[in-house]
């Protein structure tokens, strides 16, 4: 046979059969550090050489003609072995099965009992106390409106005859009012105040955290607001502007500084869906299409220039508040075509 199936210590591995040496009880192996070089040298049948190491061999599972048929075996060695430590895990534990049950078997045989021992005798009775009492306990009961009277209860108990309980159970104060009927007494009375006046400051620190909740959603409330006063229902009326003169009137007007900011948040509220929408709208607004007829952007032709009005700048401002990224050249081509225009919206 060429190839045997050669159990080593790290396993089993198909080496040529002339490579074992010593009847053999050891075997030759290549020296390479390559694994695809070991392949070769095994299915080449190279042959061995002085510098090879040589292995104890444990056991020879057989041989084969070729290469193929070898690892063929080499796999079912390894399934017949690992079936075997089972079959042996399994024996062994049925051995230690057996054994378990003839000792138990023995020891039940050798152990005879009466049920009846088994069984707990009754509880002793309980004790009588003859010595003279140290200490005694009475609860009693007011006469019920119907004029039955309940009986005096009556517990003395020697207190050197008591043993300390575990997880004693305290009785509350209004369970033991209800059913002695006596009044508190002055330190419980106390506790009751004290509790008293505990609640009250708690619920006046409540009430001070709703109260400063409350400011706080009006302060709020009041920031969202948009307070209109006066003076804003008069800048609102100036628009349109009909005539040069109101154009005059109104460019004298946002000179001052605190009337233009309030005359910008009063067209804040102009919008559109587009620059081009929330320009025209502001436009159309502030002036008539028969004064925009007198009007370009840069005052060709003959006409008055919106470019040097204030009106221009507070249009500008207005826009870029809604459109951040709107440029100078894009509003006021849109302004040069709405002026431009003007006369036909006007026939």
């Amino acid at each position: 046979m060429t190839f045997s199936i050669i159990e080593f210590e790290d396993g089993l591995q198909v080496v040529p059969t002339k490579w074992l040496c010593d009847d053999g009880t050891r075997c030759k192996w290549p020296s390479y550090v390559n694994p695809n070089k070991v392949i070769k040298s095994v299915t080449s049948l190279e042959e061995p050489k002085e510098d090879w190491h040589v292995h104890q061999v444990i056991r020879n599972f057989g041989a084969a003609d070729s290469y193929e048929k070898a690892i063929q075996k080499m796999r079912g060695c390894e399934r017949f072995s690992d079936v075997e430590s089972d079959n042996d895990i399994m024996s062994k534990r049925k051995k230690r099965q057996t054994r378990a049950k003839k000792i138990l078997e023995s020891s039940s045989s050798e152990t005879d009992f009466d049920e009846s021992q088994s069984l707990l005798s009754h509880f002793p009775a309980a004790p009588h106390f003859t010595k003279p009492l140290a200490t005694s306990t009475q609860l009693s009961c007011k006469e019920k409106p119907q004029g039955k009277k309940i009986a005096v209860a009556t517990m003395q108990v020697q207190s050197s005859d008591v043993l300390p309980l575990e997880n004693s159970v305290t009785v509350p104060t209004q369970e033991l009012r209800a059913v002695s009927g006596t009044s508190l007494s002055g330190t419980e009375n106390q506790i009751d105040k004290e509790f008293h006046k505990l609640i009250l400051r708690k619920l006046n620190h409540l009430i001070y955290k709703v109260d400063s909740l409350e400011e706080k959603l009006m302060s709020l409330g009041d920031r969202n607001k948009v307070v209109v006063t006066d003076e804003e229902v008069c800048i609102q009326k100036l628009f349109p502007l009909k005539t040069f003169e109101e154009v005059d009137h109104c460019e004298s007007l946002l000179k001052d500084a605190t009337f233009c900011d309030k005359l910008i948040l009063s067209l804040k509220v102009i919008g559109g869906n587009h620059l081009q929408g929330s320009v025209t709208n502001l436009l159309k607004r502030m002036l008539t299409n028969q004064l925009a007829t007198e009007y370009s952007w840069l005052g060709a032709k003959g006409k008055k220039n919106f470019r040097k009005l204030e009106l221009s700048h507070v249009v500008m401002r207005v826009v870029r508040f809604h459109y951040p990224s709107a440029t100078e050249t894009e509003v006021s081509i849109i302004i040069s075509n709405w002026l431009k225009h003007a006369k036909k919206r006007c026939s």
